[in-house]
């Protein structure tokens, strides 16, 4: 039976190793003969004209109405084929004339089987022609000498240079052939409605990934072909008897079990039986993954699992084929979620070792680490592709620092602090512990949904704008100065925001966070790891009712707050002045009102030494 073939790798593949390719080519019109009469056949392979076994002209092609011979002579060789009349050949494509050639594509397979015609097999496994005076020569050459003599003959009518699709082997990029191998088949193709029907039971992150799924299913065109001819892989167990076509299976005891080592009798006749030479394509034994997984804990854990993380480019053969192999051996989903990731390019192309386009990961953790390494990495958006980015490394060192800084800053104002939360907070610690319960909720939910980009610009955004740019600087004149309760209010917030604020990053950047847990949490909150320790706890009750108090963003006393700030640092850097310039701020009433209860804190950190209501305006002191 015809199988799709790599010439180059010598081993039959199946449609997931497909790719498209354009390549430029000569679109011909060769002059056929029928009754002495010119019969115009296109092609764009001119080394298949020796392997035509039939022409097809559609019955409803008035061009054709005359044609009442049955044979059609081929051009150069000489040689007569049958011509039949089908619908199949389309009337609008090339001269509407359709040459049917073993093996040119699909449509050929399926003229020849319907028409029971006698294949004429020209390639050999290996590329290269067995025929005549072409026998041995690249399939490339002998098209070009082919060409050369229909031109010496004047039998090509017209010639045009095209650019065309082509079907390739995605390992190698060599254009795909039809040859008749003996292969091992799963039948799916029966089996659509139910894949699809299985697939539509993942959730799929993101959602529309589905959609390439669907897409697959339905286009496909063969079953799935899992034997290759190659000499490294999985052995496929299977012995066959010569003599009465006896198909011998190995017991499961036997597993693992080599055929070529082990020797097997048919128990019909008792001949000896021939082993399975061919092994399993990677992807017939990768897509048991879940199941080699569940194997490895004495199957504690059964499917299906929670998550299959993976790349968009293998949704059509890793993703399917395990939703296949556990629909047809245990009828379950593999996994309840599955979340698609893209790959990584440089300079808008995807990384790939054997073009060359690659970047050694090894140095890039020796100059920047392992953790600003996954920071870029975790940039990447759901199913869609990350181009590799040094500016981004650059800023992920810059974040490693400034959380080490920030962490010694921290602890170097902690001494004497016991942990304990006062009996009642400043109302600045208080908004800005509602804030990072906000941030808490919004990350939480980032990662609960698979969107790792947006929990780390959630985690990270907060650390740098309203931790390290604002509550630091907020807090530093009564962490410094003050005494009792409201130094021990800022105390716990700085241990609790940074301590969770750590939590938050850590999957991103396991290494410092745990080096920081290590140095200065481990102690007090008694537990080995920070990676073992207890998420951050979400209020959603406290959150709604702030949100129920505070609709508008506008009106989040918080934000307003550091956006104050912002404004004001702005005004002090436009007129050259130093951030601890003195200042008498004038305050639109809306906003002096809604702040009353952290006017004092806005002092401390803009050096204000009078705060009045009217028009926003910052003025120096002389």
């Amino acid at each position: 039976f015809p199988t799709l073939w790599c010439p180059e790798c010598q081993t039959s593949i199946a449609q997931a190793e497909l790719e498209d390719k354009e390549f430029p080519s000569n679109f011909l019109t060769v002059k056929f003969e029928s009754e002495g009469k010119e019969l115009p056949v296109a092609t764009t392979r001119p080394e298949l004209i020796p392997a035509c076994v039939a022409v097809f002209v559609n019955p409803k092609d008035e061009r054709f109405k005359h044609l009442k011979g049955e044979r059609a002579r081929v051009p150069l060789f000489g040689f007569e084929v049958p011509v039949f009349k089908d619908e199949s050949a389309d009337i609008e494509r090339g001269t509407g004339i359709m040459m049917v050639c073993s093996y040119g594509d699909k449509f050929d397979v399926d003229a020849i089987n319907r028409y029971k015609l006698k294949p004429n097999i020209i390639f050999n496994y290996d590329g290269t022609l067995n025929i005549g005076k072409y026998k041995g020569m690249k399939i490339k050459e002998a098209r070009k000498k082919i060409l050369e003599e229909l031109k010496e003959k004047g039998l090509v009518l017209e010639q045009k240079q095209i650019s065309h699709i082509v079907n390739v082997h995605d390992k190698c990029g060599t254009e795909i052939e039809f040859l008749p191998t003996e292969q091992w088949f799963i039948k799916i193709l029966d089996k659509k409605k139910e894949l699809l029907s299985q697939g539509k039971k993942v959730k799929w992150y993101p959602k529309h990934m589905y959609k390439r799924y669907e897409n697959w299913v339905k286009g496909l065109v063969w079953d799935w072909n899992i034997s290759r001819d190659r000499h490294f892989g999985i052995p496929i167990p299977v012995w066959s008897c010569k003599k009465c076509n006896e198909i011998i299976l190995a017991d499961e005891k036997e597993l693992p079990i080599d055929p070529i080592q082990t020797e097997k009798f048919c128990k019909k006749c008792g001949q000896k039986a021939e082993p399975e030479i061919k092994v399993l394509d990677t992807w017939a034994t990768s897509s048991l993954t879940p199941q080699i997984a569940s194997s490895l804990i004495k199957n504690k854990i059964k499917i299906p699992y929670s998550l299959r993380p993976q790349a968009h480019d293998i949704i059509r053969t890793w993703a399917f084929y395990t939703i296949v192999k556990s629909y047809f051996h245990e009828k379950k989903l593999p996994w309840g979620d599955v979340m698609i990731s893209g790959f990584v390019t440089l300079k808008g192309e995807k990384m790939s070792k054997s073009k060359g386009i690659t970047i050694d990961p090894k140095k890039i953790i020796e100059e920047y680490g392992a953790d600003a390494l996954r920071f870029w990495a975790a940039g990447s958006k759901l199913g869609e592709d990350l181009d590799y980015s040094e500016k981004d490394l650059i800023a992920g060192k810059r974040f490693l620092t400034k959380m080490w800084n920030a962490s010694r800053f921290v602890f170097m104002n902690l001494k004497g602090f016991s942990g304990r939360k006062p009996k009642k907070l400043e109302k600045i610690d208080e908004l800005f512990l509602k804030e990072l319960n906000r941030v808490i909720i919004t990350t939480t939910h980032r990662f609960e949904v698979y969107e790792y980009s947006r929990a780390k610009f959630n985690a990270e955004g907060f650390f740098w704008r309203d931790f390290t740019d604002n509550y630091l600087e907020i807090v530093k004149k009564r962490i410094y100065n003050e005494k009792g309760d409201k130094k021990l209010s800022a105390q716990y917030t700085l241990y609790q925001s940074l301590l969770t604020i750590l939590k938050l990053i850590a999957p991103i950047m396991p290494f410092i966070t745990e080096e920081l847990y290590q140095n200065y949490f481990r102690k007090t909150e008694k537990v080995k790891s920070i990676h073992v320790s207890g998420w951050p706890k979400r209020d959603i009750k406290m959150h709604e009712k702030w949100v129920e108090t505070d609709i508008e963003f506008s009106a989040n006393r918080w934000h307003l707050l550091i956006n104050l700030i912002s404004r004001i640092r702005s005004v002090k850097t436009e007129n050259k002045k130093p951030m601890n310039a003195e200042i008498i701020l004038t305050l639109e009433k809306k906003e002096h009102e809604k702040l009353k209860d952290v006017l004092q804190d806005l002092k401390d950190v803009t050096n204000a030494k009078e705060i009045k209501t009217g028009k926003f305006k910052v003025e120096f002191k002389k």
